[in-house]
C-alpha cells in the first residue's frame, strides 16, 4: 500500500504542470474567440476587438464552420 501511494504521489508532480499548461491554453483559445469572433448584441453584433474585415453582405452562399477547442466552440463565416 505504501509503495502504491508513493507512485501515485510521484505521478501527481508531473501531471499538475501539464494540467496548468492545458488550462492556460484552453482559456487563451476561449478569450480569443470571445473577443475576436463572437458577436455581442450591445456592439451591433460585432466582436469587442472589432471585425477582422468589414462585413460584406453576400447573396445566399456557402457557410463554413471552424471548430475550436476540439469542437466545443464553432465559428461560422460566409464565403463566396
Amino acid at each position: 500500500m505504501a509503495c502504491e501511494l508513493r507512485i501515485a504521489a510521484g505521478g501527481l508532480g508531473t501531471v499538475a504542470p501539464l494540467l496548468t499548461l492545458l488550462r492556460g491554453a484552453v482559456l487563451a483559445e476561449y478569450v480569443d474567440h470571445y473577443n475576436g469572433h463572437r458577436p455581442h448584441r450591445a456592439l451591433g453584433q460585432a466582436p469587442p476587438l472589432g471585425p477582422a474585415e468589414p462585413p460584406v453582405v453576400l447573396p445566399a452562399g456557402r457557410v463554413v464552420r471552424r471548430d475550436r477547442l476540439g469542437g466545443l466552440i464553432h465559428e461560422y463565416a460566409q464565403v463566396a
